[in-house]
């Protein structure tokens, strides 16, 4: 089994990786780890790693972005292949929404797992939403999981009676 775990740093990615290490998956299955490094976006032109388009300072800017993504994925990495899972990883620089797509598809994944901020109303509306767009136009099943929120004071898991 392939699966492509999107991961970028936050608390809704962490909660995919555990989901990932929560269950029994067939053997063997590689975890390909993705990490996107979104473009800088300047009002009505985007800044794209094209020759002539952006200055050494924003190409020194989005290399050092990638390295951080790459050692971001090191303790991810080592963890899933201490649990016996085959890891790659792999850093892509542009949109998101496009490149995990476009990852699983070269990859031929199976599965697609990843976090979901939960973002409702109008901050979803302007922020979009990477794992709606993922759902949609993935060429492969797709897990999105939600970080869970629990009460202070409340008992989750307990039966009423």
């Amino acid at each position: 089994m392939r699966i492509l775990l999107a991961i970028d740093g936050s608390a809704p990615s962490s909660a995919a990786v555990h989901a990932l290490d929560a269950r029994p998956w067939p053997m063997p299955t590689t975890v390909r780890l993705i990490s996107v490094v979104q473009y800088l976006y300047a009002p009505d032109t985007p800044l794209v790693p094209e020759a002539g388009l952006m200055g050494d300072g924003l190409e020194s800017v989005y290399r050092q972005l990638e390295q951080n993504a790459h050692a971001a994925l090191v303790p991810v990495a080592e963890a899933l292949r201490t649990r016996g899972f085959d890891v790659e990883t792999v850093v892509r620089l542009g949109d998101p929404r496009v490149e995990i797509c476009e990852e699983a598809r070269r990859w031929e994944a199976d599965l697609i797992l990843m976090g979901s901020h939960g973002r409702t109303g109008l901050r979803a509306f302007l922020m979009g939403s990477v794992a709606q767009s993922v759902v949609r136009h993935a060429p492969c099943s797709v897990e999105v999981v939600r970080e869970t929120h629990h009460e202070p004071g409340v008992e989750h898991g307990a039966s009423a009676g």
